[in-house]
């Protein structure tokens, strides 16, 4: 469960310390979620949507790589095969394995 403190809008100190702790919150709870929830159901893509679950923490790995790293001319900190899989434009495949799961959970947490 993500729960956004209600002080984060109040900006100085104490706004940017709520920040902090909802974005380490959420690079605790995605890799945690990712391998909690089944193989199957993380790949999915509900009606109305092109993309399942995976596809998209997938993008947001990808998208942060291209924009800290990438646009400063520096070297990714991540395979660039995620960044390619990934990027905006892409679309998910379906051939991802367990492996493919536990990596993107890794990344997360490293990265």
């Amino acid at each position: 469960m993500f729960l956004l403190p209600n002080d984060i809008s109040t900006g100085g100190v104490a706004g940017l310390s709520s920040i902090v702790f909802w974005a380490f919150n959420i690079k605790v709870h995605i890799p945690t979620f990712l391998l909690e929830t089944p193989f199957d159901a993380i790949f999915v893509v509900p009606d109305g949507f092109n993309n399942h679950i995976f596809w998209n923490i997938a993008h947001c790995v990808a998208t942060q790589q291209l924009l800290h790293y990438y646009l400063t001319g520096n070297d990714f900190r991540v395979d660039q095969k995620w960044v390619e899989l990934y990027k905006k434009g892409t679309f998910p495949c379906f051939d991802e394995e367990e492996e493919d799961v536990e990596n993107l959970a890794f990344i997360l947490k490293e990265t």
